[in-house]
């Protein structure tokens, strides 16, 4: 198979040849063109003059184009599974995702041209996703976080190389640390480092950005990567560290398998923008990238290359856009693809691709099953391939309506479609409306409830024979089936979700719940010794509390803080649901709030 050559010039304006067993661009985005809105824009905002971010070599030219829309997604780990309590930041609105690792943002401000999403959990690297948006659909995200699970450890004052399995390797010059304020630092120093091979599956969803760039003439580019790594550096106290501004560390990053690309342009992700930004050069010595880097967050080894936008539409044979499905461009004389995202609610998708050549489009179903494909381009321009029909396929439209238990609309919240081990979420409108056409494999049987955001409720599980049960007018109630909680919040920092937590009750009337998992070195737990559970009097008098987010902590036992407040919002004993809400402020004034819901049990 030919491979892929760089030629640099004085310039270095490396020249793109087609071919290269290794490809991976920027993800396919749910987005399309701007449509005229039939309704006026809620909270209309002025747009604002285009920004312009400079760096000592590179202008970031950026021109928004801001709406009030909705945006929701997904947020899953390396094993495509979902992740709870993971904190999503789309232009300071700040939510939690779920048991389901869902979250949904409606009415707040967005950019069409590319809103950063920014996910981000403990003990998980943090992932901002640049998601370009179309005006006239509920756009969606799919993000994959990776643990923080390879550390290493240099003495500042000596420097010297760590190695991360062969993937990634850092040499550190002596005495080159400092912290975030430009303290020098001298001391031992905590790198975490994480490789991602473009050949990897799901590679777009855990890179930040949209692999959209600038270079060092400041022109717009799309890249092509060669290889990843994310590094973060911390001191003894866990404080940020940087690399002093006259000194440098020499980064090499994984050949990925079948490259012959022997030099190649660096790019740093700019965390302000969403963009990468180039800088420096990386040679191939032996199975590694090398170059050398001034700082660190993310560093990517890419091919530049021209790009065109290519929008489009996935439809059934009655014009319902298809929600969820996976939209695949590939070269045609080439197996790898281009990269990958859903469609949002009305079936919308775009992304940029390599300008002039032959493709291939393929679109999957949540099982993996390519069941369309076509031969598209080449493409000169932007491109918008209009309304794709496909027909015969099983693709459900779900339809109806969703209300809480004291039967009034449920307005944020969302209905949830399993079926051959998948599930597709399915947001509902303000009127707590809902539709969308859904490609659910070769299932015969779904199972559908309703979760209710607000009431911390969900509907039972019921099953349809897609075969004798109509599934597109449905009335969905969310209000079956306690939820189960227990998150707390410290001043005004984001919430903490967990999910994995037991509540306990003993003979003594000591009710104690807890994490299982550890957060900023705690166990989150409170135990509360109370009287007379049921009561309408009920008082308390023993107290612990243990909580922490990511920056902050507490740790208040009894008689070193001011005894909380604690509020019974429904309790049935052993076995029954038991909700709580506790109030209080810490030794060192920091005040908490949190809340618990689940069922008692047993200690």
């Amino acid at each position: 198979m030919n491979k892929l050559k760089l030629i640099k010039t004085d310039l270095f304006r490396p020249i793109f040849f087609l071919l290269l067993a290794v490809l991976t661009i920027a993800t396919l985005i749910s987005c399309g063109k701007d449509p005229v809105l039939e309704d006026p824009v809620k909270d209309p905002v002025e747009e604002p003059d285009p920004i312009v971010d400079p760096t000592p070599e590179i202008l970031i030219t950026h021109v928004p184009d801001l709406y009030n829309g909705d945006i929701s997604g997904k947020v899953l780990n390396e094993n495509l599974e979902a992740l709870a309590g993971v904190s999503i930041d789309i232009r300071g609105e700040v939510v939690l995702t779920d048991e389901n690792g869902y979250f949904n943002l409606r009415g707040i401000q967005l950019d069409a041209q590319g809103t950063l999403v920014i996910a981000s959990l403990e003990n998980y690297w943090t992932i901002s996703k640049m998601v370009s948006l179309s005006k006239n659909q509920q756009n969606q995200t799919h993000i994959v976080l990776l643990p923080k699970t390879e550390i290493r450890n240099v003495e500042a004052s000596s420097g010297g190389m760590v190695n991360f399995s062969e993937r990634v390797k850092i040499d550190f010059p002596t005495n080159a640390f400092v912290t975030s304020t430009g303290v020098s630092y001298d001391g031992e120093v905590e790198v975490a480092a994480v490789h991602l091979d473009p050949d990897a599956a799901n590679f777009g969803m855990m890179s930040p950005g949209d692999f959209r760039a600038f270079n060092t003439d400041s022109e717009l580019q799309s890249l092509l990567s060669l290889g990843m790594a994310g590094v973060e550096l911390r001191g003894s106290n866990n404080e940020i560290l940087e690399l002093k501004s006259d000194k440098s560390a020499i980064l090499s990053i994984k050949v990925p398998e079948g490259s012959n690309v022997n030099e190649v342009p660096l790019w740093h992700f700019d965390e302000a923008s969403g963009y990468w930004l180039e800088e420096g050069m990386a040679k191939r010595e032996g199975d590694f990238y090398v170059g050398e880097v001034s700082h660190f967050s993310w560093w990517n080894c890419d091919v530049p290359f021209s790009a065109v936008k290519l929008s489009g539409a996935v439809a059934n044979e009655n014009g319902l856009g298809i929600a969820g499905l996976p939209v695949t461009i590939l070269l045609a004389d080439e197996e790898q693809d281009l990269g990958r995202e859903y469609t949002g609610g009305e079936g919308l998708f775009c992304g940029w691709i390599p300008k002039g050549e032959n493709l291939i489009m393929q679109i999957r179903n949540e099982c993996g099953t390519v069941f369309f494909e076509e031969a598209i381009g080449p493409f000169s321009e932007d491109t918008d391939l209009g309304e794709i029909t496909v027909t015969g396929q099983n693709v459900i439209e779900v339809c109806g309506n969703l209300v809480n238990c004291d039967d009034e609309v449920v307005s944020d919240g969302y209905i949830v479609v399993q079926y051959d081990g998948n599930k597709t979420f399915i947001p509902v409108d303000e009127a707590g409306d809902f539709c969308a056409a859904v490609n659910v494999c070769e299932a015969t049987t779904i199972d559908l409830y309703g979760i209710d955001l607000t009431g911390g409720l969900q509907g039972l599980v019921l099953n349809y024979d897609l075969m004798i049960d109509p599934v597109n007018d449905l009335n969905l109630s969310a209000c079956d089936q306690f939820a189960t909680f227990f998150r707390f919040q410290i001043d005004n920092e984001p919430e903490v979700l967990i999910s994995d937590f037991t509540i306990n009750l003993n003979t003594n009337g000591v009710i104690g719940f807890g994490a299982a998992s550890e957060i900023n070195g705690i166990f989150p737990r409170v135990i509360v010794d109370g009287v007379d559970w049921g009561a309408s009097d009920f008082e308390f008098g023993y107290y612990n509390v243990w909580i922490a987010s990511a920056s902050s902590e507490i740790e208040c036992e009894f008689g070193t803080c001011v005894k909380p407040n604690v509020e019974i919002v429904e309790y049935g004993g052993i076995g029954q649901p038991i909700i709580l809400k506790i109030t209080g402020t810490s030794f060192d004034s920091q005040d908490y709030l949190i809340n618990v819901s689940g069922i008692l049990e047993e200690f």
